[in-house]
């Protein structure tokens, strides 16, 4: 034992140097920003993030096992390994991708997510549902990255939704007072329990509505809050089965004016949201036609009719022998009800008589008249005195 003031140049414990270099930690982590992922109908793939704080990566793999609903029940595991090559293709790829989707001069879309100056993205692209877990990555001088949560992400087909057709016979029109609850059905499709966001627009003003919890029997994905799983997620997976379900909305057509019923977004059980297309939202009936997010109306006011000058406080007075006219004034203002035809139904008095009998020209009678074009007045022609009653008029909706 040595004492404290005491020094020997000679002790071997003291001779030379040990240099130690401490490396920083090299890490890899999947889908950093905690995104879900979906597969959409159009068969564009999808690239997975993988967050690097080294740029010299030499290979990395990972195992994909395909759903369940998309392998037959399978579930095959496949182990790939892409090389530093195979990635910087993948990138490329992905380029190629967000300039076909969002143009050439939308730069946030293409670029990477900004994780810091010393970090790096590669990405691994898929085209099939299924759960990608990141299993090795290696750089150079074959050093292991220590991987960070979430180790698996999994990738679904996008939920969808869109209105049932109501067939060739459906114009949009209705009248008010008349049918005026009726219930639009949605087919919607992915993994449930569902959500979906709607709105009505009457007259140009907007009100949000949702159904939530969209599902039915049968083995689905179910998340549980109950413990955290590897993913980093409060949700505990048990099958991811995508469905094909209706949903009905109960809308009213009371209120007298254009109506539009907007599909505005579906959420699935993993947290895919898909928008619909906003764009289609307007007034322009042959364009909302062509919509399947987009249901349009018409609802108009219950014509009225009157007779113009005449009412039984005021009778219109009529030589016996003589023709004179009535006048019936059709309320119609709405555009689809410019064509009109009221009946009307006449009843002779019973005490008129001609030469001591009654007149065989003085019979009861109901007959329908028409307009002229766009005009609003209908003129009957009269040529006996009685009772002229309105019984009906009828738009051309």
């Amino acid at each position: 034992m040595h004492s404290p003031n005491s020094y020997n140049p000679k002790d071997p414990h003291l001779l030379g140097q040990h240099i130690v270099r401490i490396s920083p930690t090299i890490t890899a982590q999947l889908s950093p920003d905690g995104s879900s992922y979906c597969l959409a109908p159009t068969g564009d793939p999808v690239f997975i993030p993988v967050l690097l704080n080294d740029a010299n990566v030499a290979r990395l793999s990972y195992s994909f096992t395909p759903l369940a609903a998309e392998d037959r029940g399978y579930s095959h595991t496949e182990n790939v390994h892409l090389t530093a090559r195979n990635l910087k293709a993948n990138e490329q790829i992905r380029l190629k991708e967000a300039r076909r989707l969002f143009g050439a001069g939308n730069h946030g879309a293409l670029g990477p997510p900004t994780f810091g100056k010393e970090r790096s993205i590669v990405y691994i692209q898929l085209s099939k549902a299924g759960t990608v877990r990141l299993e090795r990555v290696l750089y150079s001088q074959n050093i292991e990255a220590r991987m960070i949560h979430p180790f698996q992400v999994t990738v679904v087909p996008c939920p969808r939704a869109e209105f049932v057709d109501l067939g060739p016979t459906s114009d949009g029109v209705r009248c008010s007072g008349v049918d005026s609850d009726i219930q639009l059905l949605v087919d919607v499709y992915g993994i449930p329990p569902l959500n979906l966001r709607w709105s009505k627009i009457i007259n140009g003003r907007r009100e949000h509505l949702h159904i939530d919890g969209i599902e039915r029997g049968g083995a689905f994905e179910r998340y549980d809050r109950t413990h955290a799983t590897d993913n980093g997620r409060a949700y505990q997976r048990h099958s991811l089965v995508p469905q094909d379900m209706r949903a009905p909305l109960e809308i009213s057509l009371h209120t007298v004016g254009d109506h539009l019923y907007v599909l505005d977004e579906i959420v699935d059980a993993v947290g895919n949201v898909v928008h619909m297309d906003m764009s289609l939202v307007s007034t322009d009936r042959v364009s909302v036609s062509k919509s399947k997010t987009i249901r349009s109306f018409v609802v108009l006011r219950r014509p009225t009719a009157t007779f113009k000058d005449c009412t039984p406080d005021t009778p219109t007075y009529l030589k016996l022998g003589s023709e004179s006219s009535l006048i019936v004034s059709g309320n119609t203002s709405d555009a689809f009800n410019t064509e009109w035809e009221v009946t009307l139904k006449y009843q002779p008095p019973i005490d008129v008589y001609r030469n001591g009998r009654g007149a065989a020209w003085l019979t009861p009678w109901e007959r329908t008249f028409m307009n002229q074009g766009n005009r609003r007045d209908i003129y009957v022609p009269v040529v006996g005195p009685g009772d002229y009653t309105i019984v009906m008029i009828k738009g051309k909706v």
